[in-house]
C-alpha cells in the first residue's frame, strides 16, 4: 500500500498547511489528509477499511503497467468482502476529494 499526504499547496508552512506534529497517523486519516494507495486483489484490504474507514484509499490507476492485473476495477467491483458503498469510495469519491474535484 502506499500513502500519500494531501498538501494543497506546496509553498503553505506547516502552520498553514494544517500539519501538527502532535497529531497521530490516525488523526490525520480522520481529517482527510492522509490517502493510501491499495491493489485491488489485496486480502487485507476489509480489514484495513474497517480499522481506519474507507475514506482515505484512492485507487492507483496509472496504467498499464506490466505488474498489473488486467480487468482489475472489474475485478474489484465482483469482491463480495466490501460494500458498495465502499467501492465506490475508493475507485470515485475519494479521489474526487483528494484533487478537490
Amino acid at each position: 500500500m502506499r500513502i500519500a499526504i494531501s498538501l494543497r499547496s506546496n509553498r503553505l508552512s506547516i502552520a498553514e498547511s494544517g500539519l501538527d506534529p502532535f497529531l497521530s497517523s490516525k488523526e490525520y486519516i480522520e481529517r482527510g489528509q492522509i490517502y493510501f494507495g491499495f491493489e485491488v486483489d489485496e486480502k487485507l484490504l476489509p480489514f484495513a477499511i474497517e480499522e481506519f474507514g474507507d475514506q482515505c484509499w484512492v485507487y492507483g490507476s496509472d496504467i498499464p503497467h506490466g505488474d498489473r492485473l488486467y480487468g482489475a476495477v472489474d475485478v474489484f467491483l465482483k469482491r463480495d468482502d466490501i460494500s458498495e458503498e465502499s467501492k465506490r469510495k475508493l475507485l470515485v469519491d475519494n479521489t474526487a476529494r483528494f484533487y478537490a474535484i
